[in-house]
Order: C-alpha cells, then structure tokens, then sequence
C-alpha cells in the first residue's frame, strides 16, 4: 500500500518527505516511498539542481539496508554500529547527518556515518555495512573491491563502468528519473543479496555473461 500510494507524489512532496523524516524519526514506510519507487528529477532545464538530485540519492542509500538480504550474525556484539560510508570526494555535503544514531533492524544496531576521504591502502573499508564510492575514487576501483573481497560491504556508486568493474549498485538517470543497477554476481560473491523489490524496480540487471 505504500508503494502506490506514494506513486502519486510529486517530486517536490518526496524530497519534503525525505528531509522531514530524517529530522525526525525516519520511519520506514514513510521514506521507503522515495526508495522503491523511481522518483523523478526536474527537468533539468527547468534549472533543476544537483541538490535535487542527491536528495533522492541520499534517501537510496539509507534505504538500501532494508531492501538488501543481510547476515546480521557477521555484526557481534549486538550494540556493533551500522555504517554508510563515503569514500572519496562527498556529493552528498550533510544529507546524511540527521541519520546519524538512529537504530536498525531488529537488533536496533546504531547507525554511523563516515566521511573517508580519498583511498589509502591502511583505510580499513571491511567494518562498514554500505561504501559509497564517488567518482573521485574511478581510478582506485579495483584496490578498493579488492580490499572489501569477501565482506559483507554494499558497494554503491554513480559513475560509468561501475557495475562492470565488480561494484554492486549503479545509479543512473534515465527519462528524468534516477534509478539503480545491480550487479547480482558482486552481490553473490559478497554473501548479500537483492530484495525482490530492489531487482523489480532497476534499471538494468548486469550479468558478465553481458560482455
């Protein structure tokens, strides 16, 4: 019920929604709207803004921990933090601020929020639960992959190429709209797995077999 009825909101009622539930409690149905649903951009020229753009992004990402499959046995003792991760240059400024502390999942693990800056090899990218990767970092993409091998990390970027180099979920704007890519096999060799939700709604599901 959810999901249609906020099929009928205009863009400018999603991203309302989004920085009104982030400042309060963020409860999941409310916001999962923006997430499950292709929320469409302005026209760009009509001077829509990268802020616009990055609203929705923003609300993605925090989104997809409750519409990815997840071990949750990986995180020991209970009270271990859940973290959103931005690795290289931030597009994102302090949208993810206000979601910071707030509890996930059954266990009511605290979320964290970290800015890592550009790549280092000592950076220690395991712990956390999704790694958004900016375009910045385009060059280290393969130390980076290969340094979380194996870990339960959600790897999240926006820039051309990253489905095809190992990463898990590719925005991409189409028809106005921002929507995702999946790389199932990168989520497979990682132990996490798409919801059904997730798969419906992308945009594209790559596959190696592609090239």
């Amino acid at each position: 019920k959810h999901l249609i009825a906020c099929r009928n909101r205009s863009d400018k009622q999603q991203h309302a929604a989004f920085r009104t539930t982030a400042r309060h409690r963020l409860l999941l149905p409310a916001i999962a709207c923006l997430a499950i649903t292709m929320s469409p951009l302005p026209n760009q020229a009509k001077g829509v803004e990268a802020a616009d753009e990055y609203d929705i992004k923003a609300a993605y990402v925090y989104n997809f921990l409750f519409f990815v499959h997840w071990n949750d046995d990986t995180l020991t003792p209970s009270n271990t933090p859940v973290s959103i991760a931005i690795l290289g240059r931030d597009p994102f400024e302090t949208r993810f601020d206000s979601v910071a502390g707030r509890h996930i999942g059954k266990a009511q693990r605290p979320l964290t929020t970290s800015r890592l800056g550009q790549y280092k090899p000592e950076l220690n990218l395991r712990h956390h639960r999704i790694i958004y990767i900016a375009e910045s970092e385009k060059e280290n993409l393969t130390r980076i992959l290969a340094d979380i091998k194996g870990a339960k990390v959600l790897t999240v970027g926006d820039f051309p190429g990253f489905l095809e180099s190992g990463g898990m979920l590719q925005f991409v704007i189409t028809e106005n709209h921002v929507r995702w890519g999946i790389n199932r096999e990168a989520f497979s060799d990682a132990g996490l797995s798409p919801s059904a939700q997730l798969l419906r709604n992308a945009h594209r599901v790559y596959s190696p077999s592609e090239e």
